[in-house]
């Protein structure tokens, strides 16, 4: 399942909650030729100055890594779907609590941080030019001048 189809996944599971719980943050996908080495993403994220904190998980087709730092968190991971697909996601929701302003503007900084490090250093050059980019209840366009 690609990039594009896992962000639509996500805003269909946004509608099929309405009434229920708000879902609020940033979304950001693209499908890839190839997957990065997980030790490279590992690398990439532990030496970056700003992350103070990084958690891993692994299997055979799917790599997910939560980082944080101060005033910002986001989850980034790498799959394959079944028909060998590669896809990424980039993805800072919380539910029913809106993250501020600065927490939007840190979090889009760290993100575009994080994906342009993998694009130079993982050899991942989708991530420098294809990314597609949601903001779920929160307002994206400020920074951007959107």
């Amino acid at each position: 399942m690609g990039g594009r189809n896992m962000i639509s996944i996500a805003k269909l599971v946004l509608v099929a909650c309405l009434g229920c719980e708000m879902d609020y943050g940033i979304n950001r996908g693209v499908d890839l030729a190839v997957m990065p080495a997980p030790e490279c993403v590992s690398e990439i994220l532990h030496s970056t100055p700003e992350i103070s904190s990084v958690e891993e998980d692994h299997s055979d087709s799917f790599h997910r890594y939560r980082y944080e730092g101060d005033n910002f968190w986001a989850y980034a991971s790498f799959g394959r779907d079944a028909a060998g697909g590669v896809w990424f996601l980039h993805q800072r929701i919380s539910v029913d609590e809106k993250p501020s302003e600065d927490e939007v503007t840190k979090t889009r900084a760290m993100m575009r941080l994080v994906e342009q490090r993998l694009a130079a250093e993982c050899n991942v050059p989708e991530l420098r030019t294809a990314v597609r980019e949601e903001c779920v209840g929160v307002d994206c366009r400020q920074e951007t001048g959107e």
